[in-house]
């Protein structure tokens, strides 16, 4: 059997104290995240069910396919990653 290929993997040179500093946990940085996916998630959302109840079909197919969009391309899994 082959053995496997050895990565060369690159390591930034960087001071521990800096790297623990970059890697600080932070509720309110998770909070800002997640609650800024959340506010866009229902303002667009809020947006389509408004113009579905004004029949207003044309603003209401437009502001269902950019909800799809963000709910497709931006789901939950990347604002709390």
């Amino acid at each position: 059997m082959d053995k496997p290929a050895k990565i060369d993997w690159y390591r930034t040179p960087l001071d521990k104290d800096v790297l623990r500093k970059l890697t600080q946990k932070s509720d309110l940085h998770g909070w800002c995240q997640a609650g800024s996916f959340l506010l866009v998630y229902l303002l667009l959302g809020g947006t389509a069910w408004y113009f579905f109840r004004i029949q207003a079909w044309l603003p209401m197919v437009v502001a269902c396919y950019v909800f799809s969009v963000f709910v497709h391309f931006m789901s939950m899994a990347a604002a709390v990653h």
